[in-house]
C-alpha cells in the first residue's frame, strides 16, 4: 500500500513509493508475458493487471514535487494507454508549474529568519 509522510498541516503520499510498486509489478508482468501461456501465469498476469491500472490511475492524479516523478508519471501514462488524454496533460502541466514555483520560493536561512523575528 502507499506509504504515506505527515507534513505540518497534511498526509500526503509518497508518488515515489506509488511509482516503485508500479515498476515492480510492470516488471512482473512482462517476465510472465515472455514465460509460455498456461493456466497458472494467466491468472497470475489477471491479478497483476487488476493491482497495476488503478495504481495507475492513483499515480497520475498524486502531485509531483520533482522532475523524475514528473517523468515516471509520463512514462506510466503512456504504458497505460492515458498519455492522450486531456486530464493527463493537465495534471503535468500543473506538476510542472508547481515545480517551477518551488524552484523560484527564495530559500529561508538564518539570517531571513532572524530580520523575520526583529
Amino acid at each position: 500500500m502507499a506509504k504515506t509522510t505527515r507534513t505540518t498541516l497534511r498526509t500526503t503520499t509518497n508518488i515515489d513509493a506509488l511509482i516503485e510498486r508500479y515498476d515492480i509489478l510492470a516488471a512482473r508482468l512482462d517476465a510472465l508475458y515472455k514465460m509460455e501461456e498456461d493456466y497458472a501465469t494467466e491468472a497470475e498476469r489477471t491479478a497483476i493487471a487488476h493491482e497495476a491500472e488503478p495504481l495507475a490511475i492513483q499515480i497520475i492524479a498524486t502531485e509531483a514535487y520533482t522532475r523524475r516523478a514528473v517523468d515516471a508519471k509520463d512514462r506510466i501514462a503512456t504504458q497505460e494507454g492515458f498519455g492522450r488524454d486531456q486530464i493527463v496533460r493537465r495534471m503535468r502541466a500543473y506538476d510542472l508549474e508547481r515545480i517551477a514555483a518551488r524552484r523560484r520560493r527564495p530559500a529561508r536561512t538564518l539570517v531571513n529568519h532572524a530580520a523575520a523575528s526583529a
